[in-house]
């Protein structure tokens, strides 16, 4: 059975889509992209009918297996300008936005613009031609910095960003992009929801962050270098329990948002590197802790997921399925 049966047959919300549009944002990125596979892959062996627009920035990305599909559209699109096509559309999933640390503090304008004006632009064009639900991937970063190991973080968890630092252009676009989300569901009474993801373990195409680094020292038996302590933890979720919790939430959430991680699934980054290298390496993990403002300060942020499993939801899959099928 394929990841993408074991959604679809555990996961009864995902009939919902069934002869509906849906356009997804970011199609070319890590979550974007396999929402996408798995709708198309629905539509094959389920007749699903689902009519499935992307709007992305560079037609060039697009993979050449993905150009002329049944049922698939591809728009070039600019976030920070507004989304002009006569079409509408039941969903939107915006996924799209900056996600490097790098370019967060080497071009911070660009990335409050990206993702504030982005999820307005969506926001607003979703509200003429939308319909039946709007989703917004945040992230656990809004949160901000915990260093209390006891405490787990619940969607009404207020954490501190210090506006002053340059890698805040991340979480503080984050954070009024869900203040967005929720004034348009306010003023114009949209179905609009927050999904806060978690450390995904997946892996896109050209991805260089961490992930998709211990990935590649696992297929090549490279010895694993840290560039900073280890010591930051989060609740880390596979990708394919990524998507089955965005499509619960975007079928059955409240006009609220939805932390999304796997509570069983807790690890500090060095753990996490000692795991791929014992399973995949067999050689010890070397530590370079290098002074940075690319990378926020290792703390603890483990996201409480009660309220999406209040929904229905629960991760399926563990630690050692999730790299045995990133790394393949």
């Amino acid at each position: 059975m394929t990841e993408f049966d074991r959604i679809i047959n555990s996961n009864t919300d995902i009939s919902a889509l069934k002869n509906s549009t849906v356009m997804i944002t970011g199609a070319t990125g890590t979550v974007g992209s396999y929402l996408l596979d798995l709708l198309l892959y629905y539509n094959k062996i389920h007749g699903a009918n689902i009519n499935i627009v992307c709007p992305v920035r560079n037609l060039a990305k697009i993979p050449d297996e993905l150009k002329s599909v049944d049922k698939l559209d591809w728009i070039e699109f600019d976030l920070t300008k507004e989304l002009n096509i006569a079409r509408n559309v039941d969903y939107v999933v915006h996924c799209a936005g900056p996600t490097r640390s790098a370019e967060m503090v080497e071009r911070p304008v660009d990335t409050v613009n990206a993702i504030a004006l982005g999820t307005e632009n969506m926001l607003e064009f979703f509200r003429k031609h939308g319909g039946k639900g709007f989703l917004y991937l945040s992230s656990v970063e809004i949160y901000g910095e915990n260093f209390d190991e006891t405490k787990v973080l619940t969607e009404d968890t207020m954490g501190a960003v210090n506006t002053l630092a340059v890698r805040s252009s991340y979480p503080e676009a984050k954070r009024l992009a869900e203040t967005l989300c929720v004034a348009y569901s306010a003023q114009y009474g949209l179905p609009v929801k927050i999904a806060r993801l978690s450390q995904i373990l997946g892996v896109g195409k050209g991805d260089n962050r961490l992930i998709a680094y211990l990935c590649d020292c696992a297929r090549n038996k490279q010895q694993i270098v840290l560039k900073s302590d280890g010591k930051a933890t989060k609740a880390y979720c596979y990708i394919a329990d990524c998507i089955s919790a965005l499509i619960t939430i975007l079928v059955k959430g409240e006009n609220t948002a939805y932390n999304i991680a796997n509570e069983n699934m807790v690890l500090s980054v060095r753990e996490l590197a000692d795991f791929v290298s014992s399973k995949y390496i067999g050689k010890s993990v070397i530590i370079e802790n290098k002074a940075t403002t690319i990378y926020p300060k290792s703390s603890y942020l483990v996201m409480d997921s009660a309220k999406l499993q209040g929904l229905g939801w629960n991760a399926v899959f563990g630690l050692d399925e999730a790299f045995d099928g990133l790394i393949g």
